[in-house]
């Protein structure tokens, strides 16, 4: 087993007596704080670090096939058999099929073309928020808890609210998934600082039907 250390990632310093009284506070307020583990990789440093975990997993045998956009599954009864690109079609025994939030029509598509029966998962949606660093120095700094969670549930409709993608001295970016459809994102750098923490509050919502059009 490769440590992740050995990716160029550096551990957390979480102070865990610290973390046990902000857990202690938080529910005083009617508040779930969720203790995590973390270590910041920066996002100036991921494309190294995604490059060596790359380069050890072609080590071990595997392929990457980048820029190859699957058009259709090749079923035999209940078994995908393969995957077909424009161009290819790759056989295998098993496959995961993991096209996110951008490939979910297709995803839609595809199983409605097997006949495959589906449900949708709830979804989080929300806004970012940005405040200036003092705010959470202490939380992040002092009590060593880069990306602190804290579960709400709202007085008014029992509304069940988080906070999520916590940024410290980071950055806001618009982030573009096709021409008609963008969003907003954060992401913190290592040597790069702003005088800002950004982080998601997001609301869970329970869906009958895809948010996006279809097909």
């Amino acid at each position: 087993m490769i440590p992740f250390t050995s990716l160029g990632v550096d551990t957390g310093n979480n102070n865990e007596t610290d973390l046990l009284h902000l857990e202690a506070e938080a529910a005083k307020a009617g508040i779930r704080f969720v203790k995590i583990n973390q270590s910041h990789i920066g996002s100036d440093y991921l494309p190294k670090v995604i490059e060596t975990m790359k380069k050890l997993l072609e080590e071990e045998g595997v392929q990457f096939k980048l820029d190859v956009k699957a058009s259709s599954l090749e079923v035999n009864g209940s078994i995908v058999k393969a995957i077909k690109t424009k161009n290819e079609t790759y056989y295998a025994d098993g496959f995961l099929l993991a096209p996110g939030r951008i490939g979910s029509n297709w995803l839609i598509k595809s199983m409605t073309n097997l006949g495959v029966s589906m449900t949708f998962n709830p979804i989080d949606v929300g806004v970012r928020v940005e405040i200036p660093n003092e705010v959470m120095e202490e939380i992040i700094n002092r009590r060593g808890c880069w990306d602190p969670k804290f579960h709400i549930y709202t007085p008014s409709y029992d509304d069940f609210a988080r906070t999520f993608c916590v940024c410290p001295r980071g950055f806001i970016i618009k982030e573009t998934y096709e021409d008609d459809l963008f969003g907003v994102n954060g992401y913190s750098m290592r040597k790069t600082a702003s005088a800002n923490t950004n982080f998601a509050l997001i609301v869970r919502v329970k869906l009958t039907a895809s948010p996006r059009k279809h097909y």
